[in-house]
């Protein structure tokens, strides 16, 4: 019988939020305790804690843990980052980063393609500022490991400055199904009231990159994967 290979702690990879000084990560830790950070949209998987809960169904959005928007929405993505984190087999985070050029980075993507300690889960991929005009409201999308293969579609409407239709869809391969987001041009028209006040823009683009060292001048998009898990 041999012995199990030790779980992952917080020890062995050093975990990273960002890279911000302590002055101005504790002004963040302070903005967040009061609620100012821009909530996610989560896609809802078989067996998700959300989808346990009954707030919703398997291949819906839901914002900010709580509010529904369906299975398809539309979204104008206003600026994106780097993301990689781990995951334990209990699906609590051991390491994150937003830093491409860190070691902790480095590590989670060498992770994904090679060898992994028992219950080590690695991802990695790119996270969307977006706004969603039919709610009012602004979100994190993540497209991470299953999803990131949606990145480059993101990162070019991105530069377009053209809003996208995002909808799931259910995903089949290698014995594994999944719901991943599928995305593509909007082709309608949005009611220019309907956008975001500068404000507001100002202050959740602001908070969206002190999550992490953000990429500057960048002339392609980042490099995806076209594995499906």
């Amino acid at each position: 019988m041999t012995e199990e290979t030790p779980k992952p702690t917080v020890g062995d990879l050093v975990v990273v939020g960002s890279q911000l000084d302590a002055d101005a990560a504790m002004k963040l830790v302070n903005e967040m305790s009061e609620g100012n950070y821009v909530p996610r949209i989560d896609l809802l998987q078989a067996g998700s804690g959300a989808r346990r809960s009954g707030l919703g169904q398997d291949g819906e959005f839901l914002h900010n843990g709580s509010t529904n928007i369906g299975k398809t929405f539309t979204g104008v993505f206003c600026d994106w980052r780097a993301h990689a984190i781990m995951f334990d087999e209990d699906g609590n985070v051991i390491a994150e980063s937003f830093d491409p050029a860190s070691e902790v980075f480095k590590t989670i993507k060498a992770k994904e393609a090679g060898p992994k300690m028992k219950g080590e889960r690695p991802g990695s991929g790119a996270d969307f500022l977006t706004w969603l005009p039919e709610h009012g409201v602004f979100g994190i999308l993540p497209l991470l490991k299953t999803a990131r293969r949606h990145i480059k579609p993101a990162y070019t409407l991105l530069l377009q400055k053209k809003p996208a239709i995002v909808s799931s869809t259910l995903v089949e391969a290698r014995g594994y199904a999944w719901y991943s987001p599928n995305i593509s041009a909007f082709q309608g028209t949005i009611d220019p009231n309907k956008g975001p006040l500068p404000e507001l823009t100002a202050k959740s683009t602001n908070l969206f990159r002190a999550g992490g060292a953000q990429a500057t001048n960048e002339t392609a998009a980042p490099a995806t994967s076209d594995r499906p898990r």
